[in-house]
């Protein structure tokens, strides 16, 4: 397993919903080289404001923070989007902007690999 000290949840906030990608840059710059980082976002990221419940999509998240990095950088993480959404048309959509999708539900090691692994 992952120790509990190498774990980063974020999302309690407005402000770590909107402003995501730029922990997912400062995360990966502040770690030396050697340091690999596996982002799973989920794709309905959801606060509460005075007028109601806001939406962010976790995959946009995502491919702002990829934008945002070098290619040496990029290559040090795994970023993958968890959603219930599994059609053709959204799993296409999320992995253009990830590096692959996690169905929401419970399911094997070997369905894992599979979602992530080409």
């Amino acid at each position: 397993g992952v120790p509990s000290e190498r774990i980063l949840v974020l999302g309690s906030t407005s402000d770590e919903i909107t402003c995501i990608h730029d922990s997912i840059v400062q995360a990966v710059r502040r770690e030396p080289e050697n340091v690999r980082f596996i982002v799973i976002a989920d794709e309905n990221l959801d606060y509460h404001t005075h007028d109601g419940v806001i939406t962010h999509s976790g995959s946009t998240a995502l491919r702002r923070a990829r934008s945002m990095l070098t290619a040496q950088e990029e290559a040090r993480t795994l970023m993958l989007v968890r959603s219930a959404n599994d059609s053709p048309a959204d799993v296409s959509k999320y992995c253009s902007r990830a590096h692959g999708v996690l169905p929401k539900g419970p399911y094997s090691r070997s369905a894992v690999l599979k979602s992530i692994v080409p």
